[in-house]
Order: structure tokens, then C-alpha cells, then sequence
């Protein structure tokens, strides 16, 4: 990416992930994959709470979602392998066909629902 085209992406509060994809939501993807998604790429971005991934996933290709605590937790280290560099860990990823996940909806013990995250073999 160009300093440019990453001045843009600030500017613009997105990035390239994003650019040409329909934004869907976490619900709608556990709806059309109950049996998983396997993640191709992923980028993060700042929030007011905090970190979270922009997500691209095989099964979809025109489409994005953002994730998750567990999801960001895992983007994150596998970013961290790559000095925090996520182009470098979604490329490395994709070499190895992609991170192949499950998302189901879970409970806590205090009726909190979150999104749980498997990943699978």
C-alpha cells in the first residue's frame, strides 16, 4: 500500500480490505455459515473500545465483517508474529489457506451472550 493510499484509508476511517466489499454482520454470517467460514484476511482498526479486526472470509468474497473479542485476540497474535504487520500475517495466511474457524453463539454463566470462536483442523 502507498503512503498515499494509506493517508486515504485513515482519512476515510476504513481500509483496503474494505474497499469494493459489502460490509455484512456477525449475525448474518453465523446465519449463512453455521458450519464456518474460513478467514482469508484481516485488518485492524481503532474504536473507542478498543481494537477490533475487519475481516474477510473464503465463502464470500465481495463481503467483510468486523469481529469480535475472541476474533480480535486472534488476529492480534497472529499479527503480532509478524511485527504487528497484518498485511504480512493475512498473506502468510492465505499461503496457507486461510484460518478455517467456527462461530457459535454462547452463553455465560450470567446469561451474557458473546460469540465463541473455534478453530478448526
Amino acid at each position: 500500500m502507498s503512503l498515499r493510499d494509506l493517508a486515504k484509508s485513515v482519512a476515510n476511517g476504513t481500509c483496503k480490505l474494505m474497499d469494493g466489499r459489502e460490509k455484512v454482520t456477525m449475525d448474518e454470517v453465523l446465519d449463512a455459515y453455521p458450519e464456518g467460514i474460513t478467514i482469508t484476511a484481516f485488518y485492524m482498526l481503532s474504536g473507542d473500545n478498543g481494537d477490533y479486526p475487519v475481516i474477510t472470509f473464503a465463502e464470500d468474497n465481495q463481503a467483510y465483517f468486523f469481529g469480535g473479542k475472541i476474533l480480535s485476540d486472534i488476529c492480534k497474535k497472529l499479527a503480532d508474529e509478524f511485527s504487528g504487520d497484518c498485511e504480512k500475517a493475512s498473506e502468510k495466511l492465505l499461503s496457507e489457506g486461510g484460518l478455517p474457524i467456527k462461530m457459535e453463539i454462547t452463553e455465560t454463566k450470567k446469561h451474557r451472550k458473546f460469540v465463541n470462536v473455534t478453530v478448526l483442523d
